[in-house]
């Protein structure tokens, strides 16, 4: 028995001795320890002083009886959050006065007790209620919809007085008589996202327990890859159920769930009325939910090379005449399956669920090519033809120097490898290193390098700079260089690198620094900055900058400056620019420079084009004729990245491609064998950078 049972039961006993004899003692002392037996089940969280008084507050992660989450329709116990004003009135009987008395008298025959109290039933938000039990009888139905605004409704339930049901919304607002009973307005939260119901001053019953009441709700979660949510009134549809799970209760990204096949799973679904409502209680993992609803609906749930999860639906979709013929004419090769067992099938997709529960924004750092100074960061100087794994820890950024390589780990500290003789790698010193060696204990968001040169950018949004200086490309106001990162005072944003300029986009202004012979710079002169200077406020969304070209986006349209010596700006001649000048108009989202004069730039509808020299193929077009305007190259394409002369390109499939110089293995092919068409290199890549003769690359 529990300390809250047995206060209760004698502070209720005194009470109901005062209030109504012996008679009221016996419910008075019941009524106290049916209440501290619920309130307190254990160890006291409140010590009552007789009766409950209206201003205690029981909440529920007290009580330890979590609220449910719910997709479809369902019968759900409520779970006490607050309770409190709980009174009785006394019922009397009038009988006739004695013998030979006159008149009559009346005595108590019993006691109807009331209470108010408020339950949470489900996460919100609910779209409607149904119906209201008090243990197995209905003391309300209907079809309540969620209100419009306000989340909130009132209603009567049968022999127990008024009831406001709350849909769960981010609008709802305070309860006053919620908060009478807490007296604590700190307390009296909306619960908003929280369905639940407060019962205002209820009759309880004659024995002063306060009845189990249940609420069948309704909600059915709407996505917009589908209008078929909902199937057989009651029931969500599987397809919309799973994309929940994943969403919602396990926090993917859209960008992880394929929207064609969910919306031609769903469809299907619906037209084959296979509805489902579940209700999802604290104990069961996603994974669990997942594996029961496909064996349901019969399908599998596949994490595909894109990165996203496909819904397969598991049907005789096959005709029969279609199927090859079984003799001993086919029989001298293994038999291929098509479909793998449910078994296997579903342990698959747990190891490949359980393996994204890393952040999968971050991946494996991989590296070929020329290793002279240690750029690799394999703790050798042997050069690599195939992507070498560099260790086992996860990184996110990763950006070749011309001889050096420069990483952000996923806890964002910064790693630097290869030659360090201007101090390139921000380390305090000149000396080289051939395994990635962290750069102090500072945290880091982004970063790009010149040939000799970094810039990055701090978590605190300051920017730094490290190495070559000679043309004043660290923007410090000299040409002396650095061999630890430096502030550069009074600028933000994001930073992008040329091989001896330096760019910054400030808010809506782009600022430059460095080498300006050609007019790279875009300031419409020759001369070199050793201070960021404003090129022009705009609306500026990317940089790319070679050796003495630059290319740029702003508000979707590309720019170019610079050296022009083999078409390297698009623009149709061989003419430099010292400003920057219209190139194209359109929805261009990524762009890429060749440090010698080639240039990439990929549209929003995943078309890639180039321009510029391509002695070596660099430009992925099957030739090596240079180009003055931009070229399509074949294929949906996600994003490029340009070293020296070699061009590393990922398709929207996430497959990693390469095309270009290859003298030292720096394309991961294998062998040393320049290409003029991008070549598959295989894997499933999230980033690449290449430098004079290597490359870097993150691995998913």
């Amino acid at each position: 028995m529990s300390w809250g049972s047995v206060i209760g039961a004698v502070g209720g006993g005194v009470i109901g001795f005062i209030l109504g004899g012996p008679v009221g003692a016996f419910y008075g002392a019941s009524l106290g320890f049916a209440i501290g037996m619920y309130v307190d089940p254990i160890t006291p969280d409140v010590t009552p002083v007789g009766a409950p008084d209206t201003s205690e507050l029981v909440m529920s992660g007290e009580v330890g009886t979590p609220v449910y989450d719910l997709a479809g329709t369902a019968k759900i116990i409520g779970h006490l959050l607050c309770y409190g004003g709980e009174h009785a009135e006394a019922e009397e009987e009038e009988v006739e006065g004695g013998k030979g008395g006159g008149g009559s008298e009346s005595y108590v025959t019993g006691y109807k007790y009331y209470m108010s109290w408020a339950v949470g039933i489900a996460v919100g938000q609910v779209d409607t209620l149904l119906a209201v039990y008090e243990n197995d009888d209905i003391v309300w139905e209907g079809e309540l919809a969620c209100p419009a605004s306000g989340g909130q409704e009132t209603i009567t339930l049968d022999g127990m007085g008024s009831a406001t049901f709350y849909f769960g919304t981010d609008d709802q607002a305070l309860n006053s008589k919620v908060g009478a009973i807490i007296d604590d307005a700190s307390l009296n939260i909306p619960y908003r996202n929280l369905c639940w119901c407060f019962m205002d001053d209820c009759y309880i019953g004659n024995y002063n327990r306060a009845p189990s009441l249940s609420f069948i709700i309704k909600k059915i979660p709407q996505y917009a890859f589908s209008d078929d949510h909902e199937i057989s009134v009651y029931d969500c549809n599987p397809a919309h159920l799973i994309w929940y799970i994943l969403h919602d209760l396990a926090g993917l990204s859209e960008s992880w769930l394929h929207t064609a096949d969910f919306t031609e799973v769903a469809a299907t679904l619906k037209s084959e009325s296979r509805g489902l409502s579940v209700a999802f209680s604290a104990q069961q993992s996603a994974i669990g939910y997942l594996e029961s609803i496909n064996n349901h609906i019969d399908s599998i749930l596949r994490y595909d090379v894109d990165g996203k999860f496909h819904p397969k639906l598991i049907r005789e979709d096959y005709v029969a005449e279609d199927l090859p013929l079984i003799d001993e004419g086919v029989m001298t090769e293994e038999p291929v399956l098509k479909r793998k067992s449910w078994i296997d099938t579903v342990n698959e997709m747990k190891v490949q669920y359980t393996e994204l529960e890393a952040d999968r924004d971050f991946g494996l750092c991989w590296v070929t090519g020329q290793n002279v100074y240690g750029q690799l960061g394999l703790g050798d100087h042997i050069q690599r033809n195939e992507f070498a794994q560099v260790d086992d820890s996860y990184w996110r950024v990763c950006v070749c120097h011309d001889h050096s390589t420069m990483i952000l780990k996923s806890d964002n500290t910064l790693w630097g490898t290869g030659l360090n003789n201007y101090g390139n790698l921000g380390l305090g010193d000149n000396t080289d290193r051939d395994v990635f060696t962290q750069v102090g204990a500072d945290l880091w968001e982004s970063l790009d390098c010149g040939e000799r040169h970094t810039v990055a950018v701090k978590d605190d949004d300051t920017l730094w700079a490290t190495g070559y200086n000679g043309y004043g490309q660290l923007g410090l106001g000299d040409s002396i260089d650095r061999n630890a990162f430096t502030l550069i005072s009074g600028l933000s944003g994001s930073v992008y690198c040329g091989i001896y300029s330096s760019f910054v986009i400030q808010g809506s202004a782009l600022k430059a620094a460095g080498y300006n012979n050609h007019g790279q710079l875009g300031l419409g002169d020759h001369v070199d900055r050793d201070e960021f200077t404003l090129v022009e406020n705009g609306a500026w969304e990317a940089v790319a900058a070679g050796s003495c070209h630059t290319i740029a986006i702003k508000g979707g349209s590309l720019y170019a400056t610079g050296y022009n010596n083999f078409g390297q700006l698009g623009l149709g001649d061989f003419i430099d620019r010292d400003e920057f000048t219209l190139v194209s108009s359109g929805t261009w989202i990524a762009v890429a420079c060749g440090w010698h004069f080639f240039v990439f730039a990929l549209k929003s509808d995943g078309t890639l084009w180039a321009t510029g020299h391509n002695g070596f193929g660099q430009l992925g077009l099957g030739d090596i004729v240079h180009r003055n305007v931009l070229t399509q190259i074949d294929g949906s394409w996600k994003a490029v990245y340009c070293g020296r002369d070699h061009t590393m390109a990922i398709k929207s499939d996430n497959t990693l491609w390469a095309t270009g110089l290859n003298d030292n293995g720096q394309l991961g092919l294998g062998d040393y064998i320049e290409r003029h068409e991008f070549t598959e290199v295989g894997g499933f890549w999230r980033s690449v950078d290449g430098g004079d003769h290597h490359t870097a690359a993150i691995k998913l």
